[in-house]
């Protein structure tokens, strides 16, 4: 195997990356479609009422009497350091999506509208992840004041991944600016026309013709109702309405981790970090991660720049659909992460800390976000992590010193803290750390942190370790190691978590089986870690960005395609 560049341990590179038939030409790998039964299909000339369907999870959109409401989210992705930032508008990922066989004809209709109102169409779901997105084949129709415009993508993953370049891009003048858009596809052309105003894109990129069409709306700036938004087949074609959301649950399997772990000790959890994506389009991902979970950790929907990406505004919704999955299929929830670095949006670490008066304004924003939030899902998650990789042994208090230090200082995490116990006094808190799994100052000031916080009137109930294993020479486990780490937090009254464990294949399958029986067995056997959390569910949702800038796949996780890893097997050996 083409070795990859090591990710730095503890960030989150896994991804959520559609299985529906997309071919990434960097990685040489298709995908392969599973999403909900469409309704019966409309023959040709007959339009479907795309609105009568489910659009409550996706960001921005509000649904109501019929019609939609967007608002424009300002929804990016940012980098570590906050230098580099990409689009990432929403998606129905949970809900209505168009299913086709062939040509087919979409009509809209806004209304009070402001700033540009957006209609993007996907041949498949977008790969997101915390720090960039993949996009497919899509073409997105603007409508400004008086512009129509046209942009389309043709999805290739060897171009750039962070700013892939257009195939097409047009404006021409609206005469009427209360028009209607009619987007015809047919084999060869995209149709755009709005009144009098037409574009007409050449479909060699194959836009729109993968048999699912997914949809997206935004607004640049400010808002706008959609009143009208239908679809009909054309020429001889079929169209038909489907749902994500109303897919069959699968059953947890007799034989699977989370159910032999209850045997031998009733009320461990085992868990798993997951996306929206490829739980609504992969069949093989849904009975691997339900048949042997018994909660779910969120990959990167409850980060900041997920939840708030403009200041004011919350998008709860991909959460939420989150949640409502968990529900259905009896999963817990761990939430993570509200005081955190990276996954924050641009808007939130850039809030002024130069004077009192800044730091006093900043340190209310920051918390009424954290009550924003523990109120919204009060009640939905048994644990939560307050905060996420709080520590940098750099500095001399051994603190990051992030925005949420310099507007409140050393004691923004008692705040954070109480606020979130204040709301919801049942929820288990978590402070989530990386490199504290063996002796050292990362664990020293780890345990100093938790013990500081509840002596001043917080409410730690443990601390996670994330057990990230990307490189077999500095990041490698020790069971004893692991196991006096453990025992030491227990001593202190504090419980253990293993909370984003997924370890490299680079030193061989093998080798990787190991480790990952080091991080589990260890936790599993100690009374004083009640948790175990593997960081993703299957390998054909592992994609990172390497040192160079190209898309690579790890293999990190207990699955691979439709297959279970060694490491799979060991676990449930160690528990069987």
């Amino acid at each position: 195997m083409m070795p990859h560049t090591p990710r730095n341990a503890g960030t989150k590179w896994l991804i959520s990356v559609s299985a529906l038939v997309v071919t990434l030409a960097t990685a040489g790998i298709l995908l392969v479609n599973h999403a909900a039964q469409p309704d019966v299909a409309v023959p040709n000339g007959q339009p479907i009422n795309l609105l009568a369907g489910k659009w409550q999870y996706m960001p921005g959109a509000t649904q109501q009497n019929g019609s939609l409401r967007i608002v424009a989210t300002d929804a990016k992705l940012t980098d570590r350091d906050d230098k580099d930032s990409q689009p990432n508008p929403p998606v129905n990922l949970y809900g209505t999506y168009l299913q086709t066989n062939g040509d087919f004809r979409l009509q809209s209709q806004l209304a009070g509208k402001n700033g540009t109102a957006t209609l993007r169409l996907y041949n498949s779901i977008p790969i997101t992840g915390d720090t960039f997105r993949i996009n497919p084949a899509s073409v997105a129709v603007s409508k400004g004041t008086d512009t129509l415009g046209v942009t389309a993508w043709e999805g290739s993953g060897t171009q750039n991944i962070l700013h892939p370049n257009p195939v097409f891009a047009q404006s021409v003048h609206l005469g009427d600016a209360q028009c209607g858009l009619v987007i015809d596809r047919t084999k060869n052309n995209l149709r755009i026309s709005c009144g009098a105003a037409t574009i007409t894109v050449n479909n060699k990129a194959k836009l729109l013709n993968s048999g699912s069409v997914w949809l997206g709306l935004s607004s640049n700036d400010g808002a706008f109702g959609v009143t009208k938004l239908t679809a009909q087949a054309l020429n001889s074609s079929r169209v038909a309405l489907a749902d994500t959301s109303t897919g069959n649950s699968t059953a947890r399997d007799a034989e699977g981790l989370q159910t032999l772990a209850t045997v031998k000790r009733p009320g461990f959890q085992v868990g798993a970090a997951i996306a929206l994506a490829p739980f609504v389009s992969d069949k093989t991902y849904d009975s691997q991660l339900l048949g042997n979970f018994g909660s779910i950790s969120m990959e990167s929907a409850l980060s900041p720049q997920s939840l708030s990406p403009k200041r004011g505004v919350y998008t709860f919704q991909e959460a939420d659909a989150l949640v409502a999955v968990a529900r259905r299929n009896g999963l817990a929830v761990h939430g993570q992460a509200l005081a955190t670095t990276e996954g924050s949006p641009t808007w939130m670490r850039s809030l002024p800390t130069a004077t009192a008066a800044q730091r006093a304004a900043t340190a209310k924003i920051l918390l009424d976000y954290i009550s924003h939030v523990a109120q919204h899902y009060k009640g939905a998650f048994t644990s939560l992590d307050i905060a996420n990789e709080p520590l940098d042994s750099v500095q001399k208090d051994g603190l990051q010193h992030n925005i949420w230090y310099k507007a409140m200082g050393k004691n923004y995490l008692v705040q954070v803290s109480q606020a979130v116990h204040q709301i919801d006094p049942n929820i288990q808190q978590y402070i989530n750390e990386t490199r504290a799994e063996g002796p050292g100052i990362q664990q020293d000031n780890l345990l100093a942190l938790a013990q500081y916080v509840n002596a001043s009137g917080g409410f730690i109930y443990g601390v996670g370790l994330q057990a990230h294993v990307y490189d077999m020479t500095s990041d490698a486990l020790d069971g004893t190691a692991l196991k006096n780490t453990i025992n030491r937090f227990g001593k202190a009254g504090l419980k253990v978590r293993i909370s984003e464990n997924d370890v490299t294949d680079d030193s061989g399958t093998t080798t990787q089986a190991g480790q990952y029986a080091v991080a589990f067995t260890t936790c599993f056997s100690n009374p004083s870690c009640v948790a175990y959390t593997t960081w993703g569910v299957n390998d054909r949702y592992d994609w990172y960005i390497d040192s160079t800038g190209k898309l690579q796949q790890g293999h990190d996780l207990l699955f691979n395609n439709l297959t279970p890893t060694i490491a799979y097997s060991t676990l449930i050996n160690s528990v069987r």
